[in-house]
């Protein structure tokens, strides 16, 4: 079995070794033309690709998105990808520990977390220039490693991600509005699902853990995705099991229960009608 390549985050001590915990590279600068193919693989940290100018493919969870000008694509740890870039692309890389995201709180923790439950976005040249020049100043601060760079880093990225919510919610002006409260609700709903997928399996159980009504829950993801609670609760359980079935050795009881399934014939069964395949028969499909 072919399994998925686990990649960490490899930086060098800075002369300040607090932020030690983020690199960032110029897409042009730091890959050859093999770096430039990455295969299906996963990060223990978060990855942030800027594409300025370029082309390519982008699969993220086994969704596949074409690489175009002024595209941002955010990963989790844990997300499943493969990256394919032209020659010609031109753009910044950012990896950075969960320990460096940690260090937000507050409104700058709300903007974040919005900011890594969106997979890609495709902006416009101003934003993406004005995006461009900001993780250029991150970088002059963490090369010179002078007196306050950790805190000037942490307040640029914080500039980053303001910058970047406000170009990706412009971006997607022709969805429905949406208050801040349901925006809020929403990326908080995210979150229990993605930290308490195998022991909540019930709409009623985000429902309470959000305290609203299954009604008001229900209405919320309805508006905000145009899916039930139960459809979006399935397809987190759905991506985790491909990304376990591909990325370790487990047996597929083992995976099921993990995922909190006590009954390995019902995950099977799950999994079959969610995908149109057995999960054996996805493995081998992905050798």
């Amino acid at each position: 079995m072919k399994h998925i390549p686990i990649r960490k985050i490899h930086i060098l001590a800075r002369h300040d070794s607090s932020s030690a915990s983020l690199r960032i590279r110029s897409i042009e600068d730091s890959m050859t033309d093999h770096d430039r193919d990455h295969g299906t693989h996963r990060h223990e940290f978060y990855f942030i690709l800027i594409v300025k100018r370029g082309s390519g493919t982008h699969e993220v969870d086994f969704v596949t998105y074409d690489v175009q000008d002024h595209s941002v694509f955010v990963l989790r740890p844990g997300q499943v990808h493969q990256l394919t870039l032209a020659p010609s692309c031109t753009g910044y890389l950012i990896e950075f520990t969960p320990g460096f995201a940690h260090h937000y709180t507050g409104f700058a923790k709300k903007l974040f977390r919005r900011v890594s439950q969106r997979s890609h976005a495709l902006l416009t040249s101003e934003s993406i220039a004005r995006l461009t020049n900001i993780v250029g100043d991150m970088q002059h601060e963490q090369s010179m490693g002078l007196l306050g760079s950790h805190e000037a880093i942490h307040a640029h990225f914080t500039l980053f991600i303001t910058e970047l919510v406000r170009a990706t919610t412009a971006s997607n002006s022709d969805a429905p509005d949406h208050t801040p409260i349901e925006q809020e609700r929403f990326e908080e709903l995210v979150y229990l699902i993605e930290h308490h997928l195998s022991e909540w399996k019930l709409p009623s159980d985000y429902a309470r853990g959000l305290h609203i009504s299954l009604y008001q829950l229900n209405a919320l993801t309805r508006s905000m995705v145009g899916k039930t609670c139960s459809e979006l609760i399935n397809e987190h359980i759905v991506v985790e099991a491909k990304r376990q079935l591909l990325a370790t050795s487990a047996q597929v009881k083992e995976i099921g229960y993990l995922l909190g399934y006590d009954d390995p014939s019902y995950f099977i069964r799950f999994f079959k009608k969610h995908t149109g395949h057995s999960p054996d028969a996805f493995r081998k499909q992905h050798r």
